[in-house]
């Protein structure tokens, strides 16, 4: 296990670690998907406990929000709004050092994660809020480079409306496929 020893250590380990679980997500693989990725977290934790650098923080909100996919997989929806939660606090803790556009990308990433299993609870209104928090971090990127946030941008309008039409009409039997934004 990586949380063994120096974890700065285990950099490259880690990243390959994740991509495995990736891999397991992609092919069904929820359970040794999950293991991965709950190992990831804990060698994220044991960085930010080490070192506390703003990318940590944004490396432990990004394990945190993998951690919640193969949990979704599983029928589990109840244990994913604590992590996703914990995933938008400790991406803002990282706004003082961490480059600005990485960071409102994150934490945009992290609102949006939130709205996407908010209206499983019931708690659309809170949803909604979340929409516009990731449309508000992203405001600024998508001026920038509308073509590489154009398609962000469009995520959020269309979770609004799914939003909107779930609070009136009920929800769907169960969630759709989670979009995750990937950068780099």
């Amino acid at each position: 296990m990586l949380t063994h020893g120096d974890p700065e250590q285990h950099g490259e380990e880690l990243a390959e670690e994740l991509e495995a679980a990736r891999e397991y997500e992609v092919s069904g693989r929820s359970a040794s998907a999950l293991r991965l990725w709950a190992e990831a977290v804990a060698v994220r934790r044991l960085l930010v406990g080490t070192r506390g650098h703003g990318p940590d923080r944004l490396h432990l909100a990004a394990a945190l929000t993998g951690y919640s996919g193969p949990l979704i997989r599983q029928g589990r929806r109840g244990e994913v709004l604590p992590h996703l939660r914990e995933a938008l606090a400790v991406a803002e803790e990282a706004r003082q050092d961490t480059e600005p556009g990485e960071y409102a990308f994150v934490v945009a990433r992290c609102h949006f994660n939130l709205a996407d299993i908010l209206p499983w609870t019931g708690a659309f209104d809170e949803a909604l809020r979340e929409v516009d928090a990731a449309e508000t971090c992203l405001a600024p990127l998508a001026t920038l480079d509308p073509d590489l946030y154009e398609r962000e941008m469009r995520d959020c309008d269309a979770k609004r409306r799914a939003i909107v039409d779930a609070s009136a009409n009920g929800l769907p039997p169960r969630p759709g496929r989670r979009r995750w934004w990937r950068r780099g």
